[in-house]
């Protein structure tokens, strides 16, 4: 979330940048073209976070990220310049189908 705006992730890598083509696009100086990537994998219920090399930093909970970092919901996450906070919801999808028979005569 930024600027009360939300942002949703798909499953796999998405980009956070300054690059119009970013899955998440902050046009906001400080931010660098390609700023970070933030890896959604649903399998195992992991969202990680990594820098890739931008000029100003990537943060999570006021620590620079160095190498990959485990988001979880709430977190503050700083780039660049920009402050965003990780919503992450779980939905528990599941549903057993039961296979109905008709009695033939």
């Amino acid at each position: 979330m930024w600027n009360r705006k939300t942002c949703q992730l798909s499953e796999g890598d998405n980009i956070i940048g300054r690059d119009p083509r970013s899955d998440v696009w902050l046009d906001v100086p400080g931010v660098s073209r390609r700023h970070a990537i933030i890896r959604v994998n649903s399998s195992n219920r992991r969202v990680m976070l990594e820098d890739l090399g931008s000029t100003n930093g990537t943060f999570v909970r006021r620590a620079p990220v160095d190498g990959e970092v485990a988001l979880t919901d709430g977190d503050l996450v700083r780039v660049g310049t920009v402050d965003l906070t990780v919503r992450l919801w779980a939905t528990d999808t599941a549903t057993e189908t039961k296979r109905i028979r008709r009695r033939t005569k």
